[in-house]
């Protein structure tokens, strides 16, 4: 409890420059407790004391606390039908959109209907939308996901509604809630359809703008030791959104913040102005943010930054100048002394105001179809490596690496270019299209290369003696511990069991969850 109670000091004693007027969280004294209920099967109930300390606040980022860090299981049952969570207000309260941490599905409780609603009754809720790989969609939210949710202009609501629906092979059909911030604006994501690139570890950028937690400690970081010297503006680290074409946005906001300060600069080169080749003269300073806790280990966990006025750009940098802040003992082997940083995930906002949410999805650029069909036969299913030389035998082109191909007659198609001229380094350029050469004309021969797939064969659990190795719902399961290997091993002199083994002790470092000491 007093790590927790530290983290919010450190929140709150900064909440007045963390937050603009456009991102300002839910006043507390509008939550309604009494509404504040889970439903299954159709009975309602309330949340248990111990499950739900702070009522709604438990969930709901508000303007003097934040979320409890376990957030909040609702519908624990096992039934495979729909649970809801309802979230419900004293007074109607304008919703544009909403930043969430898992929960399945929102809706919002319709105007003209009595609050604080009834949970099994869907007319009277309206179903939020949001964008995931360029569609909008009401795709559910799962518990590793972060979403921004989006309802209609002028929306108006007593009450949020969170519907989770188990498939029944879960684990817990029960639905989780990670954490919730209520914006009165409409805003957008455009982030998933950017290029997201760093100097620093870019074989993990993609993680930067793929709407997941990454389970914490796998999200985007400069690698284990950090940087060679501590961040700072003289050596920062950097990360870049780019996108196809420019857009306008409205700012930003950064999730599971492993820095303290961050400087943003916009591209402000022409449409046709390769950022590869880009100097500081192409970039504008629109924005900052200092002295950030990182407030782990809250579940959503968001720093919003208003840029001063819209910004219409193709790119977006971070010039990251100031390692995390050791501000919880989780932390204290993971900053490195100020050289070590990371982030969750960027969340590039643009405000819709009256438009539909589908005009944030960005022209996907057109692609002629490959036309050269490249036929070859398998006499079993395999994988396959296919290359295209010229009559000098020189290799032109790396067309299929170990990719896998039915038995029988397949086709591999080629669009004529070679690979002569391409730039491996692309990505990291921030080129976004990287145009093609075809080959000179004449003729070209393909070489391929077929094995069969490994076959990987299930055979046995170690250490199981007819349970699990790994933890289970019902706890029968986790052989030693949860978090590290078997570490010590130990016989004790002169020991020995009841049939005449001699006495052998096993330990684990770390052990939260499973048994750190076990007798073998």
């Amino acid at each position: 409890m007093s790590i927790v109670r530290r983290c919010t000091i450190l929140f709150l004693s900064s909440c007045a420059t963390l937050l603009a007027d456009e991102f300002q969280p839910t006043p507390k004294a509008l939550l309604d407790p009494a509404a504040f209920v889970q439903w299954v099967d159709g009975k309602t109930s309330a949340f248990a004391e111990e499950s739900a300390k702070g009522g709604p606040a438990s969930v709901v980022w508000t303007n003097d606390t934040m979320p409890d860090w376990p957030g909040v299981k609702f519908g624990a049952d096992r039934s495979t039908r729909v649970r809801h969570l309802r979230i419900g207000f004293l007074e109607s309260l304008p919703v544009g959109s909403v930043l969430v941490r898992g929960g399945g599905v929102l809706s919002v409780l319709k105007a003209d209907s009595a609050a604080p609603g009834d949970l099994a009754d869907n007319a009277q809720w309206i179903t939020a939308d949001r964008l995931v790989n360029g569609q909008v969609t009401q795709q559910p939210v799962g518990n590793e996901d972060y979403a921004l949710w989006v309802l209609p202009p002028g929306t108006k609501t007593r009450a949020l509604r969170f519907s989770h629906t188990p498939a029944p092979s879960d684990t817990a059909m029960a639905g989780w809630l990670g954490g919730v911030w209520i914006n009165q604006q409409r805003l957008g994501n455009l982030s998933p359809q950017a290029l997201a690139q760093s100097v620093a570890r870019d074989d993990a950028s993609a993680k930067l703008v793929d709407e997941s937690n990454n389970s914490t400690w796998n999200a985007w970081n400069n690698g284990e030791t950090g940087a060679a010297q501590p961040l700072s503006p003289e050596h920062p680290e950097l990360v870049t959104l780019t996108w196809p074409k420019a857009v306008a946005l409205h700012g930003l906001c950064l999730l599971w913040t492993g820095f303290s300060d961050v400087e943003i600069d916009a591209f402000t080169g022409g449409e046709h102005d390769p950022l590869r080749e880009a100097t500081e003269t192409h970039w504008k300073r629109v924005a900052g943010k200092s002295e950030m806790d990182s407030l782990y280990p809250l579940a959503l966990a968001p720093h919003w930054i208003a840029f001063d006025q819209p910004v219409n750009t193709r790119a977006l940098r971070l010039r990251i100048i100031k390692g995390a802040k050791s501000g919880h003992p989780h932390l204290e082997d993971k900053v490195k002394g100020g050289r070590r940083v990371w982030l969750g995930e960027i969340m590039a906002v643009a405000a819709l105001q009256d438009a539909p949410l589908a005009s944030l999805i960005l022209p996907k650029p057109a692609a002629d179809p490959p036309p050269i069909p490249v036929k070859f036969t398998l006499p079993e299913a395999g994988m396959v490596t296919l290359v295209i030389e010229d009559e000098q035998n020189k290799r032109v082109r790396n067309l299929v690496s170990e990719a896998p191909f039915p038995a029988g007659e397949n086709i591999a198609w080629w669009d004529g270019s070679d690979d002569l001229l391409r730039d491996p380094e692309a990505a990291r350029h921030g080129v976004y299209h990287i145009p093609t050469r075809p080959v000179a004309p004449g003729t070209y021969k393909v070489r391929g290369l077929w094995h069969r797939p490994l076959e990987l064969r299930y055979e046995f659990s170690i250490y199981n003696a007819g349970k699990p190795a790994w933890e289970t719902a019902d706890k029968t399961g986790c052989w030693l511990t949860n978090h590290t290997p078997p570490t010590s091993m130990a016989v004790v002199p002169g020991a020995r069991t009841a049939d005449g083994q001699p006495l052998v002790m096993m330990g684990a470092f770390v052990a939260e969850g499973g048994h750190g000491l076990q007798w073998l």
